[in-house]
């Protein structure tokens, strides 16, 4: 499963990323809203 995280907390948005990797997610980071409808939207 792949999940998209939008955080604009850099060590929050770091520690969830960290903690799904671990438990076999692939998961990207934005840190602004622009950036993670980007992603939601050309992404699978």
């Amino acid at each position: 499963m792949r999940i998209l995280i939008v955080e604009d907390e850099p060590t929050l948005g770091r520690q969830l990323k960290s903690t799904l990797e671990a438990n076999g997610y692939a998961v990207d980071l934005s840190t602004d809203g622009e950036d993670g409808h980007f992603l939601g939207s050309t992404e699978e």
